[in-house]
């Protein structure tokens, strides 16, 4: 969710389509917004609103080549103020996902995120092969919408998409659109992550979900609604118009994997990530169920039950 909209009424929206736990997403701003942003999740969380289960921070530490719809103007490496304050907020967020690129981010610093209990996703970069592996191997365990904003296979430098999908210490997040990946990427994907068991699907979803808005401002660009895609005026994606119900079919639809395993994509994978297996994401005796009736025409949410 990359929104400036208040966390309960995004988390409502969101409940709409499907997500009824979800990591609220900040893209690169300014440190001040950073900061707002971990203490508006720290407080709704302390007010149990419903949905909100941590934050995700994508950017502002990525590269500029590779930037997407992200203001290349506040993209930066990391200083000394802005790891103490993710390692703080790692400390006091149930699950703290950050993206960073892995040619401006150091060894140290991932390896102190990672101490803190970030989790560290690779993303927006254009790093090498060998500089993908030395920041797995200082603490990263994901890589954020794999195929997008990243150095893509070359027949000597695998890049990061090499990287993220032969190494099975990164999980990778898929946005199954149809139009972010094709579809034989998204079949190369679950099968290089052993049927999907290190693949989950994310929404990539904007102010758009659970509304019938065709347009909206994301940090004075206009984003516009059109066919199935949002993008800027160049033609540039921002974000996605997708549900997880979608993403669950087109990931069957264009990977061949069983209904089930897509399903875990969603949920039991995910959950496991953030290491939260026993409050979300599994159907199993003595965990509360975040339960999603999907019927014909609409999306019914229930939490808190137990079985």
């Amino acid at each position: 969710m990359h929104s400036s909209q208040p966390a309960f009424s995004r988390g409502k929206a969101h409940a709409k389509t499907g997500t009824v736990s979800l990591l609220p997403t900040l893209i690169t701003d300014t440190p001040g917004k950073v900061s707002q942003a971990i203490s508006s999740v720290c407080k709704a969380i302390g007010k149990r609103l419903p949905g909100i289960d941590g934050l995700h921070l994508e950017g502002p530490h990525l590269a500029k080549s590779r930037k997407g719809a992200h203001d290349a103007s506040l993209i930066r490496p990391m200083d000394q103020s802005d790891l103490e304050m993710l390692c703080n907020a790692a400390e006091l967020l149930p699950s703290l996902k950050v993206t960073v690129t892995a040619e401006t981010v150091q060894p140290e610093q991932s390896r102190a995120l990672h101490r803190a209990g970030a989790i560290i996703s690779l993303g927006h970069s254009d790093a090498d092969y060998e500089t993908c592996i030395q920041a797995i191997n200082a603490g990263a365990r994901c890589a954020t919408h794999v195929f997008n904003a990243m150095s893509q296979i070359d027949k000597r430098n695998p890049g990061l998409v090499g990287a993220a999908l032969t190494d099975q210490r990164l999980s990778v997040d898929l946005i199954a659109d149809g139009f972010h990946v094709l579809e034989a990427n998204i079949a190369l994907a679950v099968n290089a992550k052993v049927n999907g068991d290190n693949l989950f699907l994310v929404t990539d979803a904007m102010a758009t979900a659970g509304s019938a808005i065709d347009s909206f401002d994301l940090g004075g660009c206009v984003v516009t609604r059109a066919g199935g895609r949002l993008q800027l005026g160049d033609g540039t994606l921002a974000g996605a118009d997708l549900d997880f119900p979608t993403a669950i079919d087109n990931l069957v639809k264009f990977s061949g994997l069983q209904f089930q395993a897509a399903l875990g994509c969603a949920t039991r994978v995910p959950a496991r990530i953030l290491s939260r297996e026993s409050e979300f994401g599994t159907l199993c005796k003595g965990v509360n169920l975040n339960r999603v009736v999907v019927t014909s025409d609409c999306y019914v949410k229930g939490r808190d039950w137990s079985l």
